[in-house]
C-alpha cells in the first residue's frame, strides 16, 4: 500500500504468508537528543528513536528518515532513502542546509525483520543563526553592579500574528511579559 501525507511518500511491501500482527510503534523521537527541539544550532542535527514492540525478538533491519519544511506542501529537504540498518539513534542529517529559525517536520519509518512496519512523525525548529540575527542588543545605558536591568519596548501588532518567537539571553535573570 502507497501512502502520501504531508509530504512523505512510504510504500511498504509485503511477501509471503502474512503473519500474525504484532503492536510496534516509535517513541521518543529525537533531534540532538532531544523530543521536538527548539533552538536546534547544529547544521547537521542528529536523529534517533524508540521503538516498542511486544515481542522480544523483534529485531529493526531498516530505517528511512524524511524532513520537510512546516506545512502540508513544504518541500522535502531530505530523505535518506530506505537505509538497511538496525541503528536508531545519532543518523546524522544529510540534506540541503537547514535555515536558522525555522520549523521542520520529520518522518521515520522502520521495518523490522518479521516485514512489519512502523512510522511516527514529529518537529523540530532551528536556532536563529548570527546570520538572520538583525536586531539591535538592548541593554541599560548605566548598569550597577549587582543589579539586573528592567527594560521595557511598547509595540503595536498591525496585522495578524501567525506565528512568534521572543528570542530573550538573560543569563538566568530574563522574565518577559506579553500584553501585561
Amino acid at each position: 500500500a502507497a501512502v502520501y501525507r504531508g509530504g512523505f511518500f512510504f510504500k511498504s511491501k509485503r511477501k509471503g504468508k502474512r503473519k500474525e500482527k504484532r503492536m510496534l510503534q516509535l517513541k521518543k523521537l529525537t533531534v540532538d537528543y532531544r523530543e521536538a527541539p527548539l533552538g536546534v544550532e547544529n547544521p547537521t542535527p542528529r536523529f534517533g528513536w524508540q521503538a516498542e514492540c511486544d515481542a522480544p525478538d523483534a529485531r529493526q533491519t531498516a530505517y528511512r528518515i524524511c524532513v520537510t519544511g512546516d506545512g502540508w506542501d513544504a518541500p522535502l529537504c531530505w530523505d535518506s532513502g530506505v537505509v538497511e540498518d538496525a541503528r536508531s539513534e545519532n543518523i546524522r542529517y544529510a540534506g540541503v542546509p537547514l535555515a536558522g529559525a525555522t520549523v521542520y517536520r520529520f518522518r521515520i519509518w522502520v521495518q523490522y525483520a518479521d516485514g512489519q512496519t512502523a512510522e511516527a512523525e514529529s518537529k523540530f525548529e532551528t536556532a536563529l543563526y548570527d546570520e538572520n540575527f538583525t536586531a539591535k542588543w538592548i541593554a541599560q545605558a548605566k548598569p550597577r553592579a549587582g543589579w539586573a536591568p528592567y527594560l521595557r519596548k511598547e509595540f503595536t501588532v498591525t496585522k495578524p500574528v501567525v506565528r512568534a518567537r521572543l528570542y530573550l539571553c538573560g543569563l538566568g535573570y530574563g522574565e518577559a511579559w506579553l500584553n501585561g
